[in-house]
């Protein structure tokens, strides 16, 4: 009988391991997913901002071009 208690604690203290260990592996996988998630959050900011950049940017050539354009007509209706 003694045995038999025996051998029962020894599989809850091996059933206790393998959830701790389990567990532990649940953590620091969720752990390197938030890590990855605020790495990818954090491109995802960088190209956010290098598109508005490049919007911006793209919108000072539109008013140049148009500028350029109107002094053209300017220039063509002078002629």
């Amino acid at each position: 009988m003694e045995n038999n208690n025996r051998a029962e604690t020894w599989m809850e203290w091996i059933i206790r391991a393998v959830a701790i260990g389990v567990a532990s592996l649940a953590v620091s996988y969720l752990r390197d997913i938030g890590k990855e998630t605020a790495m990818l959050s954090m491109q995802f900011l960088e190209l956010k901002y290098e598109i508005k950049r490049l919007a911006d940017a793209n919108l000072n050539y539109a008013e140049k071009l148009e500028n350029i354009e109107q002094r053209i007509k300017r220039l063509e209706d002078k002629k």
